[in-house]
């Protein structure tokens, strides 16, 4: 969202924001984790965004806020990586049958500075995330997943998931199948086929393009140079059912 304080003053904003039980957001440019009084209402999970150089502004910072009355049914598994946040939701949150993993996270882009700092440790947030996923599925058996950020990965309209009758991962992301997710955005980039392959190994599903508000697989970045979608929401293919709407 490109700065989130600038966005505080706004009375309608923050109403609007009011009106849900959890929130995700990225890019907050925030410099802190301390609380926001203007969501007292809620919970806050958060973390600072990173300064890559001595000069500019912070990068990144992701926020979730989850109303109170929901505060007993929340743990937190991870809040030390960066651009990350990772939540264990209770299966009550979404009357489900098991609970689910919630992860909120912001991907710097492929040119950034950020990638350097960590001198070749981390060529992608992408492969970050997706170990978190699976350190959660060993650690939290028999959970769901639901991811929702900016990825910085343009996927096109290609399948998401894994097909029962595809044995490599590999093979299934070259195939570049296409027909059950719509998306103005036909370009596919180097992260989004990493994003691609992530969903593929951890079962999950992209949401844009397949659910009521979003059948269109509408554009999330629009500026004067062009537009791209490249801000996801993504579950575990057996909760996907239970979108009722992307907003």
């Amino acid at each position: 969202m490109e700065g989130l304080l600038s966005k505080l003053g706004e009375a309608e904003f923050t109403q609007y924001v009011s009106s849900f039980d959890i929130i995700c957001f990225t890019e907050t440019f925030l410099a802190f984790q301390s609380a926001l009084d203007c969501f007292a209402d809620f919970v806050q999970f958060s973390r600072p965004a990173v300064k890559l150089s001595d000069q500019g502004r912070r990068s990144g910072g992701v926020l979730i806020l989850v109303k109170r009355t929901l505060e007993n049914f929340v743990e937190i598994i991870d809040l030390t990586l960066d651009n990350i946040v990772l939540l264990k939701l209770d299966r009550t949150v979404f009357s489900s049958d098991r609970h689910v993993i919630l992860c909120g996270a912001y991907v710097c882009p492929p040119d950034s500075p950020y990638y350097k700092h960590s001198q070749g440790a981390i060529t992608s947030s992408i492969s970050v995330i997706e170990q978190c996923l699976l350190d959660c599925a060993e650690k939290f058996e028999q959970s769901y997943f639901l991811l929702c950020g900016d990825f910085n990965a343009r996927t096109g309209n290609l399948n998401n998931s894994l097909q029962e009758d595809e044995e490599d991962i590999h093979e299934f992301i070259q195939s570049e199948l296409c027909g059950h997710r719509q998306s103005q955005d036909k370009i596919v980039n180097a992260f989004g086929r990493m994003l691609l392959e992530m969903c593929a190994t951890c079962n999950l599903t992209i949401l844009n393009g397949t659910c009521p508000g979003d059948e269109l697989g509408n554009f999330t970045y629009v500026c004067s140079t062009g537009s791209s979608t490249i801000d996801y929401f993504i579950s575990s293919i057996e909760i996907a059912e239970k979108v009722v709407k992307l907003y």
